[in-house]
């Protein structure tokens, strides 16, 4: 309700009020919202939105919503759903403070009961951090992945060892020698995480049974040492790539293989297979970039011209309908699979990218580099949702750089090892919720005078850099709830913050088709909307621009205005492209 998951948090939970005047009264919560239903009409009665507010922002405004409230604090909330109020006595301290209780005053939203009426009480405890280290340097993790589920996290070490871990308590659950004196270079769940699949240095790819630690089999073909390999969705089909260039595809029931596919002159540096097992995707020393056809061998697509350098990390999405390719410039492709083009080319890092992931609805993905930096994508849009701060715990991250990385199916959590050999956890849907939801600030800037929500807009932004991009649970941005509205100043309030070529603004295209966008077409890329000048025709960004109607003049006009958002389509290495202009019809005088 009310796009309050944002970035995830976990479950709903729910309380009914004990009173004979107010049973038929629900309250829901999720990670940033607690909301009172009333039961006989099944509409929402009151929502309490729980904010991350430094600045006070939110707590020191006068401005009031009508049937809503905020509820700020850097530390511990206890909200009464009944009075509608807020407890702000309570702050965040350290586990060892309150032992025996640590449990309860973990971060996000729960519920409880009190009195003999059992009236319902939420407790909102604020993120203190988002990041954490599993496993230090002396683990010398080298790779890692999420099964399905996200519960559960194994990991390879550079001494041979598979460690599979319990994330929903930051605990090891297994630990054994998979691989003798060889270094792991990848390991895979099976999609029905019963199983995980490793490959190292000694040439051997093993699929072992985690919860007993024993094998169910070797493949043997490679003479070289294995450095990538995946299996498809239904578990008949892997693929794994060498150091001599060559791909392999498995029977992984009679442990055979099916083709073998010379497909690099040098090594393979990643291999992805498709989730229903037809192609196989593959990047090498040799900076060839290729697609192939699983069951002929045969190239079905090369993408040398689209990526400049070698391309350190490729993955198909979980749908197979795109390509992710990371490679040595710090740039990132997002590869249209079926129409064979390119969708975006995101300057992502500082340095090279040596591995991304893909949340389970393809709708996000993670990348980290050589700067230390982890960043989360909107795919849809190409635009940045978040980056972690490992710089509070973690500043050795920034001069080694991470290797590999890995993103729950929810995209609530991320995993990566660093080139020192550290396990690192990123809390993603926390760092999410630090973010005020999209809805509630629109409608909270919509309320006041505009002078006073340019102010606050300015000062939110210092504390939110990426906030114009922020989605929630719909994908909706707050540029998105503003021109839904048809509200023009908080529309050119927010456009107007945007700085120049930063392309720092983002729209999801499975959130465009609800907004009322009455013409979508092409312009050309040298000409801007209004004719002051032309779009950045080199890096990903947007140009926008806002214009009114001239016969109405600059006063108190009754007439519509229109927004114009030119989107610059990603760049082909001949420099061509275009952009999508999205006109939007805005109610308000003077345009």
């Amino acid at each position: 309700g009310g796009g309050g998951g944002g970035g995830g948090g976990g479950g709903i939970g729910t309380g009914l009020m004990g009173s004979r005047e107010r049973e038929d009264v629900l309250v829901t919560v999720c990670g940033r919202q607690a909301i009172s239903w009333r039961l006989s009409t099944r509409k929402k009665e009151f929502c309490a939105d729980f904010v991350c507010d430094s600045q006070e922002l939110f707590s020191r405004s006068s401005q009031r919503l009508k049937d809503r409230m905020f509820v700020s604090h850097d530390g511990m909330v206890v909200y009464d759903a009944t009075l509608h109020a807020a407890i702000y006595d309570m702050r965040i301290r350290p586990p060892e403070q309150h032992p025996g209780n640590s449990f309860l005053f973990r971060e996000g939203t729960s519920t409880m009961k009190i009195g003999a009426q059992d009236l319902p009480l939420v407790l909102y405890c604020a993120p203190d951090t988002t990041v954490y280290m599993l496993d230090g340097e002396q683990s010398s993790t080298r790779t890692l992945d999420f099964s399905g589920n996200g519960y559960l996290l194994v990991s390879g070490s550079g001494r041979g060892e598979l460690v599979i871990w319990d994330m929903q308590h930051h605990q090891q659950l297994k630990r054994w020698s998979a691989h003798r004196r060889s270094s792991i270079t990848c390991v895979r769940f099976s999609h029905d995480h019963k199983s995980v699949y490793s490959c190292a240095e000694d040439c051997k790819v093993i699929l072992w049974d985690w919860k007993t630690e024993s094998r169910i089999g070797t493949l043997v073909y490679h003479q070289a040492a294995v450095m990538s390999v995946e299996m498809c969705v239904n578990g008949q089909v892997l693929a794994s790539g060498d150091r001599n260039g060559v791909i392999v595809i498995w029977d992984t029931y009679k442990h055979e293989p099916l083709r073998i596919i010379e497909a690099h002159r040098g090594s393979v540096l990643c291999c992805s297979i498709s989730p229903d097992g037809s192609m196989v995707a593959s990047s090498g020393d040799d900076e060839h970039i290729a697609v192939f056809n699983t069951n002929t061998g045969g190239e079905m697509m090369c993408l040398d011209e689209a990526m400049e350098g070698k391309g350190f990390t490729m993955k198909f999405s979980f749908d197979g309908g795109r390509i992710q390719i990371g490679g040595e410039t710090g740039n990132i492709l997002i590869w249209d699979v079926y129409k064979n083009c390119l969708l975006y080319n995101i300057d992502a890092h500082e340095g090279q990218v040596y591995d991304c992931a893909w949340s389970g609805d393809s709708r996000r993905l993670l990348s980290v580099g050589a700067d230390g930096r982890a960043r989360l994508w909107d795919t849809a849009a190409g635009s940045e949702l978040c980056r972690a701060n490992f710089e509070r715990i973690l500043g050795a991250v920034d001069s080694s750089g991470f290797i590999k990385c890995d993103l729950s199916s929810t995209g609530s959590s991320m995993s990566g090892a660093t080139a020192k050999g550290q396990l690192i956890n990123w809390d993603v849907a926390a760092e999410l919720r630090r973010v005020p939801e999209g809805s509630m600030l629109y409608k909270w800037l919509a309320a006041m005078p505009l002078r006073r929500a340019r102010d606050v807009f300015a000062s939110l932004l210092n504390d939110f850099p990426l906030l114009i991009n922020t989605q929630d649970s719909r994908g909706w941005t707050i540029l998105m709830h503003a021109t839904q509205d048809s509200n023009p100043e908080v529309t050119r309030l927010i456009v107007k913050s945007v700085a120049p070529k930063s392309g720092a603004l983002g729209l999801t295209a499975s959130a465009i088709s609800s907004c009322p966008l009455s013409v979508i077409k092409t312009a050309p890329n040298s000409t801007s909307h209004n004719g002051h000048g032309s779009v950045n025709n080199g890096s990903f960004m947007r140009s926008l621009t806002l214009h009114g109607d001239n016969n109405k003049g600059g006063g108190g006009g009754s007439g519509k205005g229109l927004v114009s958002l030119s989107l610059n389509s990603a760049r082909s290495r001949s420099g061509r492209g275009i952009s999508n202009a999205l006109e939007v019809p805005v109610a308000g005088g003077g345009g």
